[in-house]
């Protein structure tokens, strides 16, 4: 399931969320709630780092490349994480005044 407009079913990015922001489609007020998602994508991440810390400086020991490859990584697995769990669960819905 994809995040989209409930008016004119344009699909919006889980980057563009937020607590109050405009359809790029047809500027309608909308709402965004994507705390739990978040939330869940961040401690996953974390637990990706858990992982990866010691995989990381058991292989490269403790270096200025083994903290930007720990970083690196992490990185490319959490950032896609976590938008793809805002993206599956988040919400987006009519803004109040919108719904009059």
């Amino acid at each position: 399931m994809t995040l989209a407009c409930p008016r004119c079913g344009k699909s919006l990015s889980a980057s563009r969320i937020r607590k109050h922001f405009a359809c790029p489609g047809c500027a309608v007020k909308l709402q965004g709630s994507t705390a739990g998602p978040a939330a869940a994508g961040i401690v996953l991440w974390i637990l990706v780092d858990l992982i990866l810390y010691p995989l990381v400086y058991f292989e490269l020991g403790n270096t200025a490349l083994s903290q930007a490859v720990r970083i690196g990584v992490s990185g490319c697995i959490g950032i896609p994480l976590v938008l793809m769990l805002i993206s599956a669960f988040g919400r987006v819905t009519l803004d109040e005044a919108e719904k009059e």
